[in-house]
């Protein structure tokens, strides 16, 4: 059973770019390598656009960890915890 999350304008966006890659196991974001210890602060009841681009010759499944979130443009489809980078 899925369940919605109130349509409601975000308090802000980031933006993402996937870079790197799996040759050599590389992934970076904007370019810079990724380190688990780097944090992207969300305030309680703060809404925030994430939108990713992948600048990689490949896809890769990404998910957010302690957040619920809902893929804007799959409106009316179950919720999920991955998407898929294309």
């Amino acid at each position: 059973e899925s369940a919605a999350l109130p349509a409601r304008t975000p308090d802000r966006t980031v933006r993402f770019q996937l870079t790197g890659g799996m040759a050599r196991y590389d992934w970076a974001f904007n370019g810079r390598p990724y380190k688990a210890s780097e944090r992207y602060p969300v305030r309680a009841g703060e809404r925030v656009r994430l939108v990713f681009a992948n600048a990689t010759d490949m896809w890769h499944p990404l998910h957010l960890h302690g957040h619920t979130f809902a893929l804007s443009s799959a409106e009316g489809a179950p919720r999920k915890d991955t998407a898929v980078i294309l």
